[in-house]
């Protein structure tokens, strides 16, 4: 038969109705036979059960503590303004001072103090530079006599006019030199806290002897500091309040209380973006 005329007769064959029916009952059967198509044609796949358990965070040594608590703002800059109210002996009077800060992109933290307030201070400065290695540099401008002169250690770590330089730079420069001595589980007001104890290197210095800092353990900002010195509570600093500011933790609150005086401290403002040139921390910007 031609093969034209071979065409044309599947074709008239393959259009009646018994021959759709033999189509549809050829097409089921292949479907049935086929692996794919049938649900028990393929045999089941075993279950994969519960997801495994997520491994248990590696617990957390002193030294790991203290670098994340230490570098909390590394390569971190801001500038803000800070009321201080300082009560002693009955009385009360407050401060305001503008803090500008960075860490010299690593190479140590350097922080400058503007008093605003009261007459009889403004404009008085204090400049610290942080040399990793060796001993720091504290510079101080008093306006009365158009003079900056360095000013030794000792008084720095002080409460040199009524400003801690430490807290002022939300106490993440370790200006005292310390060993590590153990970190425990501990809470705060009943949150959970890292308990770290330290004790200083140079024992009878001007700060402490031993510090003890409870931390928060996911942003590892400092909740409760105490200082010891010759076994007695020289200096307690409590976190009152912390407040994300530009995806920073930042303590708004902090009282430090001290025999005889206790200070608040209040963060009114705070910028972690705006830029800081770096002729800003120099003796020549503190005297201006």
């Amino acid at each position: 038969m031609h093969r034209s005329a071979r065409s044309t007769y599947l074709r008239r064959a393959l259009s009646g109705a018994p021959a759709r029916a033999a189509l549809c009952a050829l097409l089921a059967a292949l479907a049935a036979s086929s692996p794919s198509a049938a649900g028990d044609a393929v045999p089941a796949r075993p279950s994969a059960g519960p997801p495994p358990a997520p491994a248990p965070p590696t617990p957390l040594s002193p030294a790991d503590v203290a670098a994340r608590w230490h570098g909390r703002l590394d390569q971190r800059r801001f500038t803000a303004r800070v009321a201080l109210t300082v009560s002693r002996g009955g009385a009360s009077h407050r401060r305001r001072v503008r803090v500008w800060r960075d860490d010299g992109l690593g190479a140590g933290e350097r922080l400058l103090v503007r008093f605003e307030d009261p007459s009889e201070v403004r404009g008085l400065g204090l400049l610290y530079l942080e040399n990793p290695g060796g001993l720091h540099d504290y510079f101080l401008w008093q306006p009365a006599l158009r003079r900056v002169r360095r000013i030794p250690e000792a008084v720095a770590r002080e409460d040199l006019y009524g400003v801690d330089l430490e807290y002022l730079g939300f106490g993440v420069t370790p200006l005292e030199p310390t060993e590590l001595v153990d970190l425990a589980a501990d809470a705060v007001g009943g949150a959970p806290a890292l308990r770290l104890r330290e004790r200083a290197l140079r024992p009878g210095g001007p700060r402490f002897d031993e510090r003890v800092v409870w931390l928060d353990p996911v942003r590892f900002v400092p909740l409760r500091t105490e200082h010891v010195r010759r076994g007695r509570t020289m200096m307690t600093a409590t976190t009152l309040r912390v407040r994300e500011v530009q995806g920073v933790a930042t303590p708004e609150e902090i009282r430090f209380e001290r025999p005889g005086e206790t200070v608040t401290m209040q963060v009114e403002s705070i910028d972690y973006e705006a830029p800081i040139p770096d002729a800003f921390f120099s003796t020549l910007a503190l005297a201006k």
